[in-house]
């Protein structure tokens, strides 16, 4: 994933808050086996994520809009 792209919380997170959400990648740590991304929801709201705990949003932000 790359920064500025669109992705989801994926379903299975232990957050039930933070579940389908959307977002941008604004920030990428690490390394390509032990990547983490910071997420940005709007209004200045963000979060650290794993690679596994995200997907790409394309098709779900698509379906919403």
């Amino acid at each position: 994933m790359r920064i500025g792209k669109l992705v989801r919380v994926k379903e299975g997170y232990r957050n039930p808050f933070l579940r389908g959400r959307i977002g941008t990648v604004r920030q990428r740590y690490g390394e390509l086996s032990y990547t983490a991304f910071e997420v940005e929801f709007g209004k200045g709201q963000s979060k650290l994520f794993w690679r596994e705990e995200l997907e790409e949003a394309g098709k779900f932000h698509q379906q919403c809009g």
